[in-house]
């Protein structure tokens, strides 16, 4: 398949068209007229083992011989047998790239939020190696499993991880269902009954259940929406499906079979062997009288009964004929990965009129034409409560693009009336570091890494508005949550909410600073100019004109124990600042936020520009003593010094920054020194052009230099990767310094060596994928 993600992890390993354990007893739901004590001892004297009765939906999950299959049929209040609608994943210390770009890591610096108080109910497949997550740290040493749905599999350790990452102090509890009729008792487990039956505050999820109406709130969705309801924030991965999914009106071609497009009854795909198709259509369920028929034949091959004996086709042909589901589903038998055709078909020739719309998902395979990328959120993560996530990848430049796997709305309800949902809600970030605890796929991709970003920032922000509305209901704070990440989530792609991004990439930050505690003031640079505060003990940034400039905002955030500063300056982006000498070296924990910066018509990759031209001979461009903080967003060359000089303290993070180039990316106007100077701990580099210096790119040098991440940055070329813009030194210098984790940089064109290690003591340093 061409993108090596999608073959490795997203396509799910084909579901079990059933499960039979080692007695030859297989798994069923048993849909039923009633599910009272005598018809369940009727059930279990012809050999069915009950797992779960669910009297409102009148189905039995349970396990029966094979051979008692046929007189489980003939009871009279048994309607039909079929499979179980199984749950799909939307699928050393180790820290989650998302931290850092959604701010998480300078919200819990900068306001001290980490979740504490809250609680956070995961929901996926299994929490099987937790033990190893928990040695790391990666997980707390105690969370609360539900003791009758444990799950199987280790997706929820990977959730979990996350979900500890940006909300360490948050406590957790699992749910792990394998089925629909499971994830309705998960979410009632977490919503009212974990931690001793006060339930959680935030539920988070990434299963998908096939067999759900796609039309239409079916019960896992109404179990959904009652949790939200009840005062819960409930958070669910999009789906993965947008290349694997069709959506369209059915169109009669030749003799009842449905056109994908202007003479195209055939629907081309590749699969696996064992991949599944789903097909749904808009009647409602238990009410369906269109009839149609599903078939997959191996291309060459149209459907015929000599066909599907010989293994070259595959059928669904259930009724529908007014008491039936909208629904047929089948599982490929091939052997191997093939192209495959998929038919629809009106049995009997029986055109529906008006034509209903259809849905067609291919799990463990990839359509290759007619597909549709919008369309594809159904189930629980389109109830109007839950807010759907989508997933941005962490090495995407700018962070901005949507995966293309990444399900996309709107969300079409037509029972028990029309209705449009705008889907998804939110976005966040995929493509991440986990421990892979039980081997695991890392990094994680999907929207089921995607989502419990979202919902560690949740859980920072419900702490953030319990402080601020202490007398707040659970369903009232739940509600400000809920809005708060929308509300404050970066706008993406078309203006305003739209089909793709939702709301935005959500922002911890923006999030937390809203709720108004976020205990750090906020200084919003309104010059170019290079004027001293004139007050440093008012708490105002201004000059003696009265102007809020980068100097004076440093000088602010010093006296009064940090801060962000921000950048609203008039005029045509970008702007270009040029200090008459040295800045104020950053002492306290800082925000510098050049992403701020309003672009306006700019096409400039960042669009506030710091020109050390007048600053002074060996001035350095931003000098950082602070423990925590964080400089985003700026070009900062031509000083004589380093671009940055971290000298102390530790922790800070340097991420979408251009030192040494213009503010395009482009240009060579390297600092005199080196681009980014590290002898301090713990700093994490990010997503940055570190090029066109006169000494090394990076330099991590000293013993107490220690356990610095510098991964995603291009180091000795332009912003593309294209052209050479070499740092005069090595790409990449560490001395004395040890635990440095070099990640997917792309280090090339520099005059010295691309990565350079030297002195004593410079052990441990890892190099990976650069």
């Amino acid at each position: 398949l061409p993108d090596p993600r999608v073959d490795e992890v997203l396509i799910p390993q084909p579901l079990p068209a059933v499960r039979v354990d080692d007695q030859g007893n297989v798994q069923v739901y048993i849909y039923t007229y009633a599910t009272d004590d005598l018809s369940l001892s009727r059930l279990h004297n012809r050999g069915v083992r009950t797992e779960l009765v669910s009297s409102d939906e009148g189905i039995v999950q349970g396990w029966v011989p094979v051979d008692n299959l046929t007189a489980v049929a003939d009871l009279k209040f048994v309607t039909r047998i079929t499979p179980p609608d199984y749950a799909v994943t939307k699928t050393d210390g180790v820290n989650s790239e998302g931290d850092l770009i959604h701010r998480a890591h300078v919200v819990r610096g900068l306001s001290g939020f980490t979740g504490a108080g809250v609680t956070v109910g995961v929901i996926s497949n299994g929490v099987d190696s937790r033990s190893s997550a928990q040695a790391t740290g990666d997980l707390p040493a105690q969370f609360e499993i539900d003791p009758d749905l444990p799950g199987e599999g280790d997706e929820g350790t990977a959730l979990l991880e996350i979900v500890h990452d940006l909300a360490p102090d948050a406590r957790l509890a699992f749910a792990g269902p394998s089925t629909s009729l499971e994830m309705i008792e998960a979410i009632e487990f977490l919503a009212y009954e974990a931690f001793g039956g006060a339930g959680v505050d935030i539920i988070v999820d990434d299963l998908g259940f096939f067999g759900e109406p796609m039309f239409a709130d079916g019960p896992v969705a109404e179990a959904a929406q009652q949790a939200t309801d009840d005062g819960a924030v409930f958070l669910s991965a999009a789906g993965n499906s947008a290349r694997d999914h069709y959506v369209g009106t059915y169109d009669d071609g030749t003799d009842g079979y449905h056109e994908f497009a202007a003479g195209d009854t055939a629907l081309s795909i590749v699969a696996r062997s064992g991949a599944r198709v789903f097909l749904q259509w808009s009647d409602p369920f238990g009410a369906s009288s269109n009839d149609f028929d599903l078939y997959v034949c191996l291309q060459g091959y149209v459907y015929t009964d000599f066909n599907l004996q010989n293994g070259n086709c595959w059928a669904s042909g259930g009724p529908q004929d007014g008491d039936d589901d909208p629904f047929e589903g089948l599982a490929i038998g091939h052997p191997s990965t093939a192209l495959f055709d998929v038919f629809i078909h009106a049995y009997d020739l029986q055109v529906p009129n008006p034509a209903p719309q259809l849905k067609l998902y291919v799990l463990g395979g990839q359509a290759l034409e007619h597909g549709s990328a919008s369309g594809g959120i159904f189930g629980h993560a389109a109830a109007s409560g839950v807010l759907a996530v989508g997933a941005i990848p962490a090495d995407d430049p700018g962070n901005n693009d949507i995966e293309p796997f990444s399900d996309q709305g709107p969300v079409e309800i037509y029972h028990p009336a029309r209705e449009t949902r705008q889907k998804p809600d939110i976005t966040a970030i995929d493509g991440v570091a986990i421990t892979g605890a039980g081997g695991f796929s890392n990094p994680f991709f999907g929207t089921s890494a995607a989502s419990p970003h979202a919902a560690g920032i949740a859980a920072l922000v419900m702490q953030a508005e319990r402080k601020a509305n202490p007398g707040g209901s659970k369903a009232y704070i739940a509600n400000q949550v809920f809005n708060t990440l929308r509300d404050t989530a970066v706008d993406l792609g078309a203006a305003g909410i739209d089909n793709v991004y939702g709301y935005g990439r959500v922002d911890a930050l923006a999030a937390i600073a809203s709720t108004g505690r976020l205990s750090a003031e906020t200084y919003v640079v309104d010059s170019t100019g290079d004027g001293a505060d004139a007050h440093t003990s008012d708490g105002v940034c201004e000059d003696a004109s009265g102007d809020c400039t980068l100097r004076a905002a440093i000088e602010q955030a010093n006296a009064f124990g940090g801060g962000i500063i921000e950048f609203n300056i008039s005029g045509v982006a970008p702007h270009t600042i040029q200090p008459a000498s040295a800045l104020p070296t950053i002492t306290q924990r800082v925000v510098v936020d050049g992403t701020s910066q309003p672009a306006g018509s700019s096409t400039a990759k960042v669009q506030i520009e710091l020109d050390g031209t007048s600053a002074g001979t060996d001035t350095d461009g931003l000098a950082i003593s602070a423990s925590g903080g964080e400089v985003r967003g700026l070009a900062i060359n031509r000083f004589g010094g380093d671009g940055i000089s971290l000298t102390s303290g530790g922790s800070v993070s340097i991420v979408g920054n251009l030192i040494g180039t213009d503010a395009t990316g482009a240009a060579d106007q390297g600092n005199g020194g080196v681009g980014l100077s590290i002898a301090s701990p713990n700093n994490r580099v990010w997503e940055n052009v570190i090029s066109g210096n006169e000494s090394h790119g990076v330099s991590i040098s000293g013993s107490g230099a220690d356990n610095n991440y510098v991964a995603d940055n291009f180091i000795g070329s332009d912003l593309d990767g294209d052209a050479d813009l070499g740092n005069t030194g090595a790409g990449v210098f560490i001395s004395s310094a040890s635990d440095a984790k070099l990640l997917d940089n792309l280090i090339s064109g520099n005059d010295s060596y691309g990565v350079r290690i030297t002195g004593s003591g410079a052990d441990g340093n890892r190099l990976e994928g650069n």
